[in-house]
């Protein structure tokens, strides 16, 4: 996968993204990002307080449980360990999503153009440390398990991006549609 000079571009522009991302978490925590509410809703559960009041969160009580140990690190280390994450998944998932998803094969030239325009369509949301690129990567993969017949698997990561946001529940009730006696009852 390395040798190809496409495949590799595309790999150094994410980690470029994540480094930048990184380093502007250090620089500027609170600035231009949704993180802080993720920081301190976390926080604020394990305190017993509102996770709502003052903290600017609008998610689930369990993405803030999720959230524990990028909270624990700090807000500034915290965002860039969350970005770094969200990034690894969401590469991975890509790369996924063309191996086993995807009709027709893949190239490798094909799957450097698809993490490009990726990259192109998820940097806003990166830059601002959203939960985007993590909820559409549990999607992805979520789907990839539905190809290989991990049902378990498929059930967990479909449900897993509904614990975030609710708009992944269009995308979980279609693929769940398309198989209903294997996955309805597992999610």
């Amino acid at each position: 996968l390395m040798r190809d000079p496409w495949l590799r571009t595309a790999l150094v522009l994410w980690a470029l993204l994540a480094v930048a991302a990184g380093v502007k978490s250090f620089v500027q925590p609170t600035r231009h990002t949704v993180y802080p509410s993720f920081y301190k809703s976390s926080l604020a559960w394990w305190q017993g307080k509102s996770m709502y009041v003052y903290t600017g969160y609008q998610y689930t009580p369990t993405f803030a449980i999720a959230n524990t140990p990028f909270a624990l690190c700090g807000i500034s280390a915290g965002a860039a360990l969350f970005n770094a994450a969200s990034i690894a998944l969401l590469v991975t998932a890509v790369i996924v999503l063309a191996r086993d998803v995807l009709p027709g094969r893949w190239t490798n030239v094909g799957v450097a153009v698809l993490l490009m325009l990726t990259l192109a369509g998820a940097l806003r949301g990166i830059w601002a440390t959203q939960s985007n690129a993590l909820v559409i990567a549990l999607v992805l993969l979520g789907a990839a398990a539905v190809i290989r017949r991990r049902w378990w698997t498929a059930a967990f990561l479909l449900a897993a991006p509904v614990f975030v946001k609710i708009w992944p529940l269009a995308a979980v009730m279609l693929i769940v549609s398309c198989w209903p006696r294997k996955l309805w009852c597992r999610i």
